[in-house]
């Protein structure tokens, strides 16, 4: 794979969302894209090839814990992260998309996790340490059912009488659009971020009790939020007085 063409920082930034969390806006996002922009010059790596690359720095990582090396695991596991942002910037800069390469990022992303997850549980062998993992990482795939439980009443709405907004969801909808002022997103974390918490901090403190507490707790919120929102800009589409929101 070769490539005359020469892409621009400007050209990978227009790839970012409008709207992010605090760690992706300022950490995770500038470190993929600039990453993105040396590979999409260099025209040597597919997207696939590095969806590859982060499964196996993943595999590293996972090692890495499974042998108490938390530091190295943790920053494998970062690693792997931000190239599972990487593969996605590049196929879309480069219009290289594909349903396989999707499909096989989504694989990537469920093996890393549960590889590195398993590699706690073992290392650590504590029945309260390896109930929370798994918590935390049920709650984590779960997310998927959250999102097809909110089109399935998406298209209920659709064929039935049209919804009415609540208190709370005109609250939250208010809350998205000033957070989007700053281009925040209204859930406290995105799923990487709350990765890096439990594979991050509990690495970096030895405390993985803790700091999946933690992480549990706040995907808990996030999901509260994300599935009332969602719901609220749904009834906010659906009405044709109240066109023109989009989703944060």
């Amino acid at each position: 794979m070769n490539s005359t063409e020469s892409y621009t920082l400007e050209q990978v930034i227009r790839l970012r969302p409008t709207v992010q969390t605090l760690l992706l806006k300022w950490l995770l996002q500038p470190l993929a894209e600039r990453i993105t922009l040396v590979l999409a010059n260099r025209g040597t790596v597919s997207p696939r090839q590095v969806t590859l690359m982060s499964a196996g720095i993943g595999t590293l990582a996972a090692i890495a814990f499974l042998v108490s090396m938390n530091w190295l695991g943790m920053l494998f596991f970062l690693a792997a992260v931000v190239l599972d942002l990487v593969d996605g910037k590049l196929a879309r800069l480069m219009g290289t998309g594909s349903a396989f390469g999707i499909m096989l990022d989504a694989f990537n992303d469920i093996y890393r996790i549960i590889a590195v997850a398993l590699a706690i549980i073992i290392t650590q062998n504590q029945m309260i340490t390896s109930s929370l993992m798994l918590i935390f990482v049920g709650l984590h795939f779960g997310e998927f059912l959250v999102n097809q439980d909110i089109n399935r009443v998406a298209q209920l709405w659709k064929t039935t009488t049209t919804p009415v907004l609540n208190q709370r969801e005109t609250t939250l909808l208010a809350w998205s659009e000033k957070l989007k002022l700053y281009g925040l997103k209204l859930v406290l974390l995105h799923y990487q971020e709350r990765l890096l918490i439990v594979f991050g901090l509990g690495a970096m403190t030895g405390d993985w009790n803790l700091w999946l507490i933690i992480a549990i707790t706040i995907t808990s919120l996030d999901y509260y939020l994300k599935y009332y929102f969602d719901l609220a800009l749904v009834k906010k589409h659906l009405n044709p007085a109240d066109k023109g929101l989009q989703n944060a």
